[in-house]
């Protein structure tokens, strides 16, 4: 392992993102594609695919979230690094990790004006940074990153920091806020997180808005085991299951006009997914103990998928206004082998034997707008089912404010920003 890091970090100090040759904009109007292609930076050289792919798991080259601005990670000398941003100044240098101690200096978000970066420097502890033109901010001490939770605007990471031994901390926009490794939590658009914990042996339900918590609910119902709190159309709702029923039930109400919401669920609930503004929740029910059987649900009785299948809890994907979802299900044929299929309430595509779905697009009528496919040695974009064009590396797919499908790729030794109207007029008409 050590002597690949090494190798893998060699490397990476020749990747330096520069502008490009001719910094432009292409318009294309051709009948199979309608729309621009914008030349966002130029590496020096021309990466592979698996240094390219490294770069990313290792969170040391990613866009913003429009796709429009490039931050990297850039190897100094033996023991320094730091993050280049294609619209900003930022010269704070970061430590380079040994390679047996992991891959450094992590880039967690990228804005048009700022950039988030996880590293070690000279400063100040190993922790999280703000990075924006000619400034540095220091945010918080964190030893570890473990993983993330929510997706887009909602997406959050998880760390274990010296503030809070023995505990997982969600890092927010206003601080850590520590948890109990156990807990349960789903996050929202603007930082708001709901939460099950326990304390002291009992299981609570909370929500954490603007700094304050409401409500603290005991879940005392030993009948069934709590799974998650959700937002679900303005209400909080607590989600439990058991081997011979579950139940979605309201909690925090203050309307003594109506008794709180309650839903029996028919099966063991086994997993709960959450827009990020909390419009729809989806469902995954085992229909009866020992079963094989799945049932996939849009909120509480919208059935849209069944059969013996498997979906991991980072296979879901949200329309832009959280009206409908797409997922990435692992179905096993005949003979043994595993192949995937995109669902959603209104569509579904089938992939074919070796292809994964890396990123889906979908609209809020359920309709599958784009994906992004992989074959483990290169990515194929395919929009509105269209053909579709092999390249080292492609992602960030998703719908502009106007509705143009949007992502980014590398072609060469150029980083690309695609935005496809290809179909547009002829809709509004």
């Amino acid at each position: 392992m050590t002597a690949y890091f090494c190798a893998f970090r060699r490397e990476l100090t020749m990747l330096d993102i520069r502008p490009p040759r001719l910094s432009h904009v292409v318009r294309l109007n051709q009948p199979y594609f309608q729309g621009e292609m914008h030349t966002l930076c130029q590496l020096p050289k021309t990466p592979d695919p698996l240094t390219l792919r490294m770069l990313m798991t290792g969170d040391q080259l990613a866009v913003s979230a429009d796709g429009s601005d490039v931050a990297m990670v850039q190897i100094i000398d033996a023991s320094k690094e730091r993050v280049h941003h294609t619209a900003l100044d930022t010269n704070l240098e970061f430590f380079r990790a040994h390679p047996s101690r992991g891959l450094g200096t992590r880039i967690l978000e990228v804005g048009n004006d700022h950039v988030l970066v996880w590293g070690r420097t000279d400063r100040e502890p190993t922790g999280v940074w703000r990075l924006s033109a000619g400034h540095a901010q220091f945010l918080y001490p964190v030893d570890k990153l473990i993983g993330k939770i929510g997706q887009g605007p909602s997406r959050m990471d998880l760390g274990e920091s010296p503030l809070y031994p023995g505990q997982v901390c969600v890092l927010t926009s206003d601080g850590l806020w520590p948890l109990d490794s156990r807990a349960h939590v789903h996050s929202y658009v603007g930082g708001d997180l709901a939460i099950v914990e326990l304390f002291g042996g009992r299981s609570y339900a909370y929500q954490l808005k603007d700094r304050e918590i409401e409500p603290f609910y005991h879940l005392h119902d030993g009948r069934f085991k709590p799974l998650a709190l959700v937002r679900w159309q303005g209400q909080l709702m607590v989600a439990q299951s058991s081997a011979r029923g579950s139940q979605i039930t309201q909690i925090g109400s203050t309307d003594r006009m109506h008794p709180p919401i309650h839903l029996p669920v028919t099966g063991r609930i086994e997993r709960v997914w959450s827009s990020p503004g909390g419009e729809s929740i989806a469902l995954l029910v085992q229909p009866s103990e020992g079963s094989t059987r799945r049932r996939l649900y849009l909120n509480s009785g919208h059935l849209v998928h069944q059969g013996n299948f498997t979906l991991d809890q980072d296979q879901v994907t949200w329309s832009a206004r959280g009206r409908s979802f797409a997922a990435v299900i692992q179905e096993e044929d005949d003979d043994g082998c595993v192949s995937e299929r995109i669902v959603t309430p209104s569509d579904s595509q089938s992939l074919v034997r070796g292809m994964r779905a890396k990123e889906v697009l979908v609209s809020d009528d359920g309709t599958i707008s784009g994906v992004i496919l992989t074959d483990g040695q290169h990515d194929f974009p395919e929009v509105n089912r269209g053909a579709c064009t092999a390249v080292p590396l492609a992602w960030n797919i998703h719908h502009a404010p106007d509705g143009a499908v949007v992502w980014n790729t590398v072609h060469g030794d150029q980083i690309l920003k695609w935005v496809d109207r290809t179909g547009m007029a002829a809709r509004a008409a």
